[in-house]
């Protein structure tokens, strides 16, 4: 089932369930921050798992490879897509709170 599959780099495991089928389906980081099929922390799992030590490729330190991916990737660009992310959801946020703050009725103090 693949809700108990498990993504290995190295002696690293990356409990990914249902993600599993999917992993396959990235070339680059930047495809998985334009996935509608994942939310911000599974798209994050995904990125940060990719980041990590733990899918540095051999004698290429500036190189990550996400078991199931066609390739090697350059460490920047998964940092850059991380990144992006980030961006992403503080903008959410600063809109929500802005969004939030305009309901709010203001009322002059006596």
């Amino acid at each position: 089932m693949l809700r108990d599959q498990q993504l290995r780099c190295g002696d690293a495991i990356l409990p990914v369930g249902h993600l599993a089928a999917i992993i396959q389906d990235y070339v680059h980081p930047r495809e998985i921050l334009r996935d509608d099929r994942l939310d911000q922390e599974e798209k994050r799992a995904i990125l940060c798992f990719w980041a990590s030590d733990a899918c540095a490729v051999d004698s290429r330190p500036g190189f990550r490879w996400l078991p199931g991916t066609p390739g090697p990737i350059l460490f920047d660009h998964v940092i850059a897509a991380l990144q992006a992310l980030d961006g992403a959801s503080e903008g959410r946020k600063s809109r929500r709170a802005g969004a939030k703050q305009a309901t709010q009725p203001m009322y002059a103090g006596a």
